[in-house]
């Protein structure tokens, strides 16, 4: 898709669209905004719960927008990662390594912005709490739960059964207010619940009725236990000075930092929950985690065919809880963005592989067989994505830093954008050219601005946590 050009009148009239269609969603969506109050007191102690509250332009709707089709649902094929890193032969995965080395030290010698020896040791520095396992460099190990993941799960936890007491006691509602305070104290941006389908999880992971805890049976896979029929799901957000240096170590780091704070969030509520007394176990090996994400009301699925947060756009990353605490279940979102997605297109015209599809309607029919069927969405090649990773070293993740969401900031007009791509989403073209006019798309890979992250005065761990928020 060209990108046409924004001339100052269109420009202008844009703007007076956006504005009309503010006042008018404004109104009518008083009764639905969350009235707005103080975060402290006049001492600056905080004065009340952080649970945020969608604006009133994104509802709450009985199912997902993606549209499904249970006669041609089937579980989830091999997982395609999982495939790469543990399952190709030493023979198959060198080659790409061999090459990946190659191009991380060529960036080193020629000192390529984003590319050089400090933004790969960065990069390097940000894998430090991928406790349960990291990928997207040249020397990846090939494991799926290393060790030390399991030892931090359990290192000096005290449930209140070593007590001789019982598991703590609170309605559905109760729990999942509870969780989610805790949640954010330790690192998640936003949390959900939903309850757990069955039908979405790996060919390798068997319910069983007597077990009572996650277990790794053998190479068959793993024995999850049929009680834990609940589901926390964490989103963190990503340092966005980083991921728009994509394609550079620079972008890997931002990447990699983004998985490492929704792991270590994921690390803390499996501990806290334990310590209630209750099962609680990550999800990444047992299914796709983003389906769960979205049933909890965490966003939609995009054309990228991941999801993407009405607040935080695409630079979020996911990890899912399977637990036994009962907990009271959040309904799915709508902003609009299955309309906007077709208009859109950015993440695949910016996609530097071609992985994403240009199709103007989503479709049934899977890319290959990493992918499972049953939804209408623009399935992705996934395999020519991880074949331009893999030869280089380090993660991409383009399409979702691109993306006209993932704007963080709270200025009137990107407000108004967002509205009116809420409220009239085949505005889909001129919101992707507002952001292309202020400058919010990726930054050229090894341009010297890719090299000034350097100089930026950053918040602390590279987050501004209240932007858009306030």
């Amino acid at each position: 898709m060209e990108k046409t050009e924004l001339s100052r009148k269109n420009f202008l009239k844009s703007v007076g669209l956006l504005m009309g269609a503010a006042t008018t969603g404004s109104l009518a969506g008083t009764a639905q905004a969350a009235s707005s109050t103080p975060r402290t007191d006049k001492n600056g102690l905080t004065i009340r719960k952080r649970k945020y509250k969608y604006p009133w332009w994104v509802k709450t709707v009985d199912r997902i927008t993606t549209e499904t089709n249970p006669d041609l649902m089937e579980k989830p094929g091999l997982n395609q990662l999982i495939y790469r890193v543990t399952m190709l032969s030493d023979k198959e995965s060198s080659e790409p390594r061999d090459q990946a080395k190659e191009y991380v030290k060529d960036g080193i010698v020629k000192n390529v912005p984003g590319r050089t020896l400090p933004d790969l040791a960065l990069h390097y520095a940000c894998h430090a709490y991928m406790t349960a396992g990291s990928s997207g460099s040249f020397d990846s190990p090939r494991l799926v739960l290393p060790k030390a993941h399991k030892e931090l799960l359990t290192y000096n936890l005290h449930p209140p059964q070593d007590f001789g007491l019982p598991a703590w006691q609170a309605t559905p509602e109760t729990a999942s207010k509870t969780l989610e305070a805790a949640s954010v104290q330790l690192g998640a941006s936003m949390v959900g619940f939903t309850k757990f389908d069955p039908q979405l999880i790996y060919p390798w992971v068997k319910r069983d009725p007597d077990a009572t805890e996650v277990t790794y049976v053998d190479e068959k896979g793993y024995s999850i236990p049929e009680k834990d029929t609940y589901v926390v799901a964490l989103i963190s957000q990503g340092p966005r000075d980083l991921l728009i240096r994509n394609q550079s170590e620079l972008g890997a780091a931002g990447d990699r930092v983004a998985y490492a704070r929704a792991q270590s969030a994921s690390v803390g509520m499996i501990r806290f929950i334990r310590g209630l007394g209750y099962s609680a176990n990550s999800m990444q090996a047992l299914t796709p985690v983003i389906p769960f994400a979205i049933s909890a009301g965490l966003g939609e699925l995009g054309r990228m065919n991941r999801m993407i947060n009405p607040i935080f756009g695409g630079n979020i990353r996911i990890d899912c809880i399977l637990t036994d605490l009962p907990l009271a279940p959040d309904k799915p979102i709508d902003f609009g963005l299955q309309e906007f997605c077709r208009h859109c297109k950015k993440c695949a015209t910016d996609c530097p592989s071609g992985a994403l599809s240009l199709a103007d309607d989503p479709y049934w029919v899977p890319v290959n067989g990493f992918q499972a069927p049953g939804k209408r969405v623009y399935f992705e090649d996934n395999d020519r994505c991880a074949d331009w990773i893999s030869k280089r070293g380090n993660w991409c993740s383009t399409c979702l830093s691109v993306c006209p969401w993932s704007k963080q900031d709270v200025a009137a007009l990107h407000e108004m954008t967002k509205i009116m791509a809420a409220k009239t989403p085949k505005a889909g073209t001129l919101f992707t050219q507002l952001d292309d006019a202020f400058g919010y798309g990726l930054i050229e890979p090894g341009s010297q601005e890719v090299a000034e992250w350097w100089d930026l005065d950053i918040p602390e761990l590279g987050i501004d946590s209240y932007q858009g928020k306030k």
